[in-house]
């Protein structure tokens, strides 16, 4: 456990490391303290940047890293961007306090944000941030799961207005309130206590109002906490906390009376396979069997209904019964982390056999042998005159950042050196990026610390199924302990 300890917190080969001071100050630099994030309005989640921050601050322990990435993590639960009644997060905030959203609600958003307020529960053991991901997490399973256990990739922002007669749409309109709708929904007592607490004012809540869409609606926000609000009304915060969550589940029932927002109910190979990673690590974090169940079912479901019957290869979308489409890079790369995720969660083989078969098609279809990474597209593709090789970390890490972290485990979890080549090559030409780009590949600068030393950890194939299952409790336990921080 030592081993791996220094393993996971100082293992970054003889690679130049000063670019990771580098990163974290220019994320520093465009952190705006008063509601989190960075830089201003629009504000988008960027949970690369929030993982980057929590991984600096394991490595070196400044504060200053964890304090940034905790406090935007809170504001971003506590605004408008969070569906506080039925969960999950809406894309991105139009204002600088989170407040007004733009309501679609992205299957990779859901993924990532997940993952980022586990990593907060497991530094911090504050309940809060396990809530938000349980939150977050019980969304996708009822709003955005098939029957088969495919994960659909989003739902709208526009709905149909609740009273019109077809013809009317706004966006936002299944998510906002007027103060009457609540008061009549709740009764006064308790809509008092919800008002005050999620700042629901008679006339709306929303100041910048540019095109009128939002006159006389409230967007619920946290305004204030449930110490205050007990303080407010003369009442135990326990009291408070059953007041507030007996009205979630009433406007909750009232507002899924509402027409819904359209849902986007295909099947994308990369996000499903953000949602698997999520899913594997909320089971470890969380130790919700559930969520184990809804990863297995996932990765079973691609792997059955997702991958071309003659060549193997797999294939990008799902809809009504159809595949199609050629994988790209970041389908396999988010894939495969996917399923070292759920290898690592549940420790069946098949998984991390799996994880191999699609690297090594990943490796033949997309790989740059000369200049190291991987090609968007893949070699065979007539349709493509110049083929481009991605190296941003946006609203989803790019597919060579990922794949990087990807061959540094592989080649951990099964003892193949050449797994730490390939990985080491990305990794090492990004430490000599100019200052200026340091931000556009802050997933793979993550990877420069878990460039490993020859030998840290055993081998998975020096351990048998029945071993491993035996052990599986202990070794979860310790990768609970760890963080994979």
């Amino acid at each position: 456990m030592q081993q791996s300890t220094a393993y996971l917190s100082d293992a970054v080969g003889t690679v130049d490391t000063t670019v990771l001071e580098r990163c974290y100050e220019q994320i520093k630099s465009s952190y705006e303290p008063q509601y989190g994030g960075f830089g201003g309005a629009p504000k988008f989640p960027r949970p690369v940047t929030l993982n980057f921050l929590l991984r600096y601050y394991a490595r070196t322990g400044l504060e200053d890293a964890l304090t940034m990435s905790l406090f935007t993590l809170r504001k971003m639960a506590d605004g408008g961007m969070r569906d506080h009644l039925g969960g999950g997060f809406h894309r991105y905030s139009v204002d600088a306090s989170w407040h007004v959203p733009h309501f679609e609600k992205m299957l990779y958003d859901q993924a990532q944000l997940a993952g980022s307020y586990l990593d907060a529960w497991q530094i911090t053991r504050d309940r809060f941030f396990a809530d938000v991901a349980r939150d977050t997490l019980d969304y996708v399973l009822r709003d955005m799961t098939g029957e088969e256990g495919q994960f659909y990739a989003a739902e709208d922002a526009d709905s149909q207005l609740p009273d019109s007669s077809g013809g009317g749409y706004a966006e936002g309109a299944f998510y906002v309130w007027e103060h009457r709708e609540i008061v009549d929904a709740l009764g006064k007592p308790a809509a008092e206590v919800f008002n005050y607490y999620y700042g629901v004012e008679p006339e709306g809540n929303v100041r910048s109002d540019p095109q009128g869409e939002f006159q006389n609606k409230n967007i619920l926000i946290v305004r204030h906490t449930v110490e205050e609000t007990a303080a407010k009304f003369g009442m135990a915060t326990d009291a408070i906390n059953g007041v507030l969550a007996k009205a979630r589940s009433e406007l909750l029932a009232l507002r899924n009376s509402r027409p819904r927002p359209h849902l986007d109910d295909k099947a994308i190979a990369a996000w499903s396979g953000l949602m698997i990673s999520a899913f594997a690590r909320a089971f470890q974090v969380l130790d919700d069997p559930c969520y184990l169940a809804a990863a297995r079912k996932s990765a079973s479901f691609i792997e059955n209904r997702m991958v071309h019957r003659d060549t193997g290869r797999l294939l990008r979308r799902y809809r009504a019964g159809e595949a199609a489409i050629g994988a790209f890079a970041d389908d396999y790369a988010f894939l495969v982390q996917g399923l070292l995720d759920l290898y690592e969660a549940s420790f069946e083989t098949r998984w991390l056999t799996r994880a191999v078969s699609l690297q090594k098609l990943q490796d033949e279809l997309f790989r740059d042998r000369t200049g190291g990474g991987y090609f968007n597209s893949d070699n065979g593709d007539p349709s493509v005159l110049l083929r481009m090789k991605e190296d941003y970390d946006g609203a989803e890490p790019s597919a060579n950042s990922v794949s990087a972290l990807n061959l540094l485990r592989l080649s951990e979890i099964t003892g193949d050196g050449n797994y730490r080549t390939c990985g080491s090559r990305p990794v090492v030409g990004s430490s000599r990026m100019s200052s200026r780009g340091l931000l556009r590949s802050a997933r793979a600068i993550i990877s420069l610390r878990f460039i490993p030393p020859e030998s840290s950890l055993i081998p998975a194939r020096c351990l048998s199924e029945s071993s491993m299952n035996s052990s599986s409790s202990l070794i979860r336990s310790v990768a609970i302990f760890l963080g994979r921080l």
